[in-house]
């Protein structure tokens, strides 16, 4: 088992990748601290499906984007355990708006979620992490951070910016043991975007040159790679899981 022994906290863990993630992580033998922004059934679901696969689980709602909610909800997680080992961001906020006609309101609230959500729950993990000698976070960011995507600049702003911190931390974590990387996924057939790749299913398609639609298990495998020490040397990077939509 490559999480054997491990605690790591999960962002966004009640749907799509977030679920995919943790209930993997819970197959490789870590114990989870999962929470969720609204969806507490979803996210019970998740909790009681990890426990069934051997996994010790604290869950709850906080929002991301609330910085005493996420402070409490991981000192309480640390509480529980005596010790987080990691850290997978997979909250996410998926809108879209026009750049002339932008609506600020969805530019908040994607800088909110996206961007500042991830700063919140990494500050709050990473001294738990530097006091026991180390350990992973990831965050998970988006292609569209890379090549832009039409109507939803917020979004990718954000998402960008997410690399920015990422890198930046893990330059003053490294020394420390602390492992910060990132994931940019293409096209990912989750909640957030399953319409969108219904409507424009051919089209993504011939923008892969592996002909093919990406699964949570697909990130989730990478998560898992990046948190478990298969990846002790590598911290700064971004693996892009995109089926070849770009090189």
């Amino acid at each position: 088992m490559l999480l054997k022994d491990k605690v790591i906290l999960i962002t966004g863990a009640a749907t799509g990748i977030g679920r995919e993630t943790a209930l993997l992580f819970a197959k490789e033998g870590a114990d989870l601290a999962l929470l969720t922004g609204r969806n507490q059934a979803a996210l019970d679901e998740v909790a009681e499906e990890a426990k069934k696969l051997g996994s010790k689980v604290y869950h709850g709602l906080a929002d991301v984007a609330n910085k005493e909610q996420i402070k409490n909800f991981v000192k309480n997680s640390a509480e529980c355990f005596g010790k987080l080992d990691g850290l997978v961001c997979c909250a996410g906020l998926f809108e879209p708006t026009p750049f002339l006609e932008g609506d600020e309101d969805v530019l908040r609230r994607a800088i909110d979620v996206n961007m500042l959500g991830v700063w919140y729950v990494t500050k709050a993990v990473a001294p738990y992490l530097i006091e026991q000698g180390g350990g992973s976070m990831v965050a998970i960011t988006s292609s569209d951070a890379f090549t832009g995507c039409i109507n939803y600049a917020p979004y990718s702003m954000a998402k960008a910016g997410v690399v920015g911190l990422y890198r930046t931390v893990a330059l003053e974590l490294g020394p420390k043991n602390v492992r910060c990387n990132m994931i940019a996924p293409g096209i990912t057939d989750t909640a957030l975007v399953h319409d969108r790749i219904v409507a424009r299913r051919e089209i993504y398609l011939d923008g892969s040159a592996l002909r093919r639609i990406g699964e949570p298990i697909d990130i989730a495998n990478a998560c898992l790679y990046l948190s478990s020490d298969m990846s002790l040397q590598l911290t700064g990077q971004v693996l892009h899981i995109n089926g070849g939509c770009y090189f």
